[in-house]
């Protein structure tokens, strides 16, 4: 779990939220994650690591549009070289083919372990998101197993 979470958003006038920002807060790293229902601009996602900057040009659970940006380092009085590189798949134009195959694969083979993970990801996910938004009814109902 992160050490701090703080969120903001805006909701409509039936209380559905139409954007937000969440920042996750470690004691060595952060994470913003902004989403808006409410705009046009193109869906990307940025990950920026010790390595470089993981860039995803679509949808985020596409990698077909995926670009690595080696960290460049000092750039002061230096001509800038493009080292990136695409790193993208292709994929099927339903990118939840693939969450409902591996259901279906966990499910045919009886996989406890991999449901027992993907459980265990999920309750954390719904508890992050009940500590950011604490209003009356905003909790998720859960079966926990």
């Amino acid at each position: 779990m992160p050490d701090t979470m703080q969120m903001v958003t805006q909701r409509g006038y039936n209380g559905v939220d139409l954007d937000g920002t969440v920042i996750l807060g470690w004691q060595d790293k952060h994470a913003v994650l902004t989403q808006a229902k409410n705009c046009s601009a193109p869906n990307c996602v940025l990950v920026e690591g010790e390595k470089g900057t993981l860039m995803v040009q679509s949808s985020p659970g596409r990698v077909q549009n995926l670009r690595f940006v080696p960290l460049k380092g000092d750039m002061i009085g230096k001509t800038e070289k493009d080292l990136s590189a695409d790193i993208g798949i292709i994929q099927d134009e339903n990118h939840m083919v693939y969450e409902v195959m591996e259901f279906a694969r966990i499910m045919e083979e009886n996989d406890e372990s991999a449901y027992r993970e993907a459980m265990a990801q999920t309750l954390r996910v719904m508890d992050i998101l009940d500590i950011l938004d604490p209003r009356p009814g905003a909790e998720v109902c859960r079966q926990t197993a």
